[in-house]
């Protein structure tokens, strides 16, 4: 008897309304299954941080390059701006809404340590350290480059050479690689700034540097060439630090954006 009820309860036009509930409900149970709660609390409590705060502060490189310049022009620009605008949303003030920061990279943990700073924007290496950081969708693809003067073979032989590598660089551990893997004895030597390495390369300290070839794009002078050794390629990411990974959502979301309209 009560079978028949059951089933007659699921059956005929007046049981369609209990159908698409049960149907909702089971839709509802799915999703937060298969979504992490911890993520979704935390991309949204830190988003509410920065609108109550009323600005998105960006971290950006203090010299300029062809991805960021201090015109606020640039691929890192438009990635801030459009993070920004999904932030605010229809509220989003350019003059207001987002702050940039213009900092060496060296400095840019002190800025996550007392979390005066949300997002950087410094040519970081994709999950590089991956306990410190967390790390967007790659944004740009770039390359580690050997250069030398014209005077010397674009096949020069490394081996036993002087190399001069920028302080943080990432071309510096693809380096590393090379020299290991093919017992090279390259000896480094370490410098500040691009300006001071090409000064030594030109000068005669060195027989090469590595640099990134948006770098070299940017320093490079004439009388200079590349070696014909490749270190290969570096991907670029947006950093938040690993508490706030959750704001990674919301650039991944620019991003994708930019790419989709041909922007980036």
């Amino acid at each position: 008897m009560r079978r028949g009820r059951r089933s007659a309860l699921f059956a005929g036009k007046r049981s369609l309304p209990i159908k698409i509930a049960i149907g909702v409900v089971l839709l509802v149970v799915l999703i937060v299954v298969l979504i992490p709660s911890g993520k979704r609390v935390t991309s949204t409590a830190e988003v509410a941080k920065i609108r109550s705060r009323g600005a998105l502060r960006v971290l950006v490189n203090v010299f300029p390059t062809k991805l960021y310049n201090s015109s606020g022009m640039g691929v890192e620009a438009k990635i801030a701006k459009k993070t920004a605008e999904l932030i605010f949303g229809d509220d989003f003030d350019e003059s207001s809404d987002i702050v940039f920061i213009p900092i060496s990279k060296s400095f840019m943990d002190s800025y996550f340590a007392d979390a005066s700073a949300d997002i950087a924007l410094l040519q970081c290496t994709n999950g590089l350290y991956p306990s410190k950081y967390a790390y967007s969708d790659a944004y740009y693809v770039d390359k580690c480059l050997i250069i030398t003067r014209m005077d010397k073979a674009a096949d020069m032989d490394l081996c036993g050479t002087t190399i001069g590598v920028l302080n943080s660089d990432i071309c510096e551990k693809r380096l590393d690689s090379y020299n290991e893997k093919n017992k090279a004895n390259i000896t480094k030597k370490k410098y500040p700034t691009y300006e001071t390495m090409l000064t030594a390369l030109k000068l005669g300290d060195l027989d090469a540097c590595i640099m990134t070839a948006t770098a070299y794009s940017e320093f490079a002078e004439s009388g200079l060439r590349e070696h014909e050794t490749k270190l290969g390629d570096v991907q670029y990411s947006v950093v938040c630090d690993k508490e706030n990974e959750g704001l990674c959502e919301v650039i991944n979301s620019a991003i994708a954006e930019l790419k989709k309209a041909g922007e980036i």
